[in-house]
């Protein structure tokens, strides 16, 4: 037996092979999955096994940095600006290595019509990729672009998904604007669709967003703790209508599936 070796559940054990470095990463761990609860110093510093002044260093030095940031009403830790940024360019990197683009290009192939990989980012949607139908009417949207979350369907989707504090957080923070003619700007209504979303697991636009386009979304399952990303499908509606979308749900679901896999193996 050795005797200068201490037992693995001994937390300073642990602080031997976790560096700096190490402990940073784990607070972030954290906070990140523990979205619609926000973390406290305390908290961190019992869950981690951290001694308590050196997660309050810690914690200052990624405050500091924009990594983490402070609820503006309970104070409490939340994703910083920074960490959000670096998230969102962390999985556009990755949308360009793998494939996700000729899954994307399939999918148009097989549908003939437009599909957008969408991220939630800082309170939007924002567009990792697309691929757009060849007709000559169209929505023409640019990489990078941004929607609300409240009226589109990759927006709607995100909302549905979340935690029901962190989404009344969003909803509470939001003038629901009318983006088009069929915009639910009633909160109650907005809730309701948003239950049936969570249920469904399908995201529809009638029209919420822009004026003649219609859509419907689903989910691209990337793990806890991993940002949240989408697969939509887009069409002007006079050419095509929700239910002549929908019948390409199969389709989309197993792309999504399949993106599922390119952005965690």
């Amino acid at each position: 037996m050795n005797k200068g070796r201490k037992p693995d559940g001994d937390p300073s054990a642990r602080d031997a092979g976790n560096g700096p470095v190490g402990k940073v990463f784990d607070i972030l761990g954290l906070v990140v999955a523990s979205p619609g609860h926000s973390t406290t110093t305390a908290e961190i510093a019992e869950a981690l096994s951290i001694p308590r002044p050196t997660v309050n260093r810690l914690v200052g030095n990624l405050v500091k940095l924009g990594l983490l940031k402070r609820d503006i009403t309970t104070r409490r830790l939340i994703e910083g600006d920074r960490l959000i940024a670096l998230a969102h360019g962390a999985f556009q990197g990755a949308a360009r290595r793998c494939q996700s683009h000729e899954i994307l290009k399939q999918v148009v192939i097989e549908t003939r019509e437009t599909c957008n990989l969408g991220l939630l980012h800082g309170g939007r949607v924002t567009y990792l990729d697309r691929v757009e139908a060849a007709w000559p009417l169209a929505l023409r949207l640019e990489v990078g672009s941004e929607v609300p979350l409240y009226c589109s369907a990759l927006g709607k989707l995100f909302l549905s998904r979340m935690p029901p504090k962190l989404r009344a957080r969003h909803l509470a923070g939001w003038k629901l604007e009318k983006m088009a003619d069929n915009t639910i700007t009633d909160p109650d209504a907005l809730q309701r669709n948003l239950d049936e979303i969570a249920q469904s697991g399908v995201s529809c636009d009638y029209e919420e967003c822009f004026r003649g386009v219609v859509g419907f979304a689903v989910a691209v399952e990337t793990g806890p703790g991993l940002p949240v990303l989408g697969l939509s499908m887009a069409a002007p509606s006079a050419r095509v209508t929700i239910d002549d979308l929908l019948h390409h749900l199969p389709v989309m679901r197993q792309a999504a599936a399949q993106l599922g896999r390119c952005f965690t193996d």
